[in-house]
């Protein structure tokens, strides 16, 4: 009888071992695909933006501020920005360009002793003349001056050239933005 009971037993795992071997995937009908489910809410992971520009940030044309009296030495002014943080100073290219008419150069720009340069701070640019010939000049090269700050996840990539040394339109094209 004890035999009998352990035949038995062995008989149904061996039985059941045959049926789950020779069961697979490929056996059977796939069942029907269900229906799409909804679109997801904006706002909750946030709306899609705009493709854009690496988050570069572009000040407008801003007039020039330097005194039309003749200076010997050196005349500036400054431009109030919030975007000018400590982490934005800290790990971003930052670019300024000068125009008169149609025409835009790279600063700093000497030209005959006079240097036009660009220093920032937390929450301020500041455009500056430096006159070198040591005679009375009017700091007019330029009518107007912008920046650029260009964040550090751009500039961090080998791929990306050296922004300061690009022309303005070069710089302007290669984040589509306006001239």
């Amino acid at each position: 009888m004890k035999n009998l009971k352990r035949f038995s037993k062995y008989s149904i795992l061996s039985l059941l071992a045959i049926v789950l071997i020779s069961c697979s995937a490929e056996d059977g009908m796939d069942g029907a695909v269900g229906p799409q489910g909804p679109a997801g809410i904006d706002g909750i992971n946030g709306a899609d933006g705009e493709d854009g520009n690496a988050n570069v940030m572009a000040s407008e044309w801003i007039p020039s501020g330097f005194s039309n009296d003749p200076q010997s030495f050196s005349d500036g002014f400054g431009v109030d920005d919030p975007r000018f943080t400590q982490d934005v100073i800290d790990s971003s290219a930052i670019l300024a360009y000068g125009r008169q008419d149609t025409f835009i150069v790279n600063l700093p720009d000497t030209v005959s002793g006079i240097i036009y340069n660009f220093t920032f701070g937390i929450g301020n640019i500041f455009f500056e003349g430096y006159n070198e010939t040591g005679s009375d000049v009017v700091f007019n090269r330029f009518d107007s001056f912008r920046y650029v700050i260009i964040p550090a996840t751009v500039t961090e990539k080998n791929s990306h050239p050296d922004f300061s040394k690009m022309p303005y339109e070069e710089v302007m094209d290669y984040f589509d933005l306006d001239y």
